[in-house]
């Protein structure tokens, strides 16, 4: 029987140290509003739960990656008490892969158009 890619990578007590840190903040968890603290607790559980099972055959460039946003995510939601993931704003002049491609695609267009 071959062993799950993790295994192999020397990574799998750190990736267990997280997860584990991860289910005793959910443990632990308080609530900014008293009446949120169950719901919000399940839902580190189970996002920590679907996202670990969902990485479980990465490669080990990814493992690195995935562990650093673990322990971002972690930190973060220690510090705001906050345990929904952070969302991703763009600075302003950033293009989106969709824009970039409609841009490409417009000048693409205009090039075919001149004589």
């Amino acid at each position: 029987m071959l062993q799950p890619m993790l295994a192999m990578t020397g990574k799998r007590s750190q990736v267990i140290e997280l997860y584990k840190n991860i289910l005793r903040l959910a443990k632990t968890w308080e609530a900014k509003v008293p009446s949120e603290t169950a719901r919000e607790q399940e839902f580190i559980r189970s996002e920590a739960r679907y996202l670990f099972r969902l990485n479980k055959d990465i490669n080990e460039a990814e493992v690195e990656k995935k562990l650093e946003e673990g322990r971002t995510r972690l930190e973060i939601a220690r510090h705001y008490r906050i345990p929904y993931p952070r969302p991703v704003y763009y600075g302003t002049g950033t293009q989106t892969k969709i824009e970039k491609k409609r841009l490409a695609a417009a000048v693409k267009a205009v090039k075919k158009d001149k004589p």
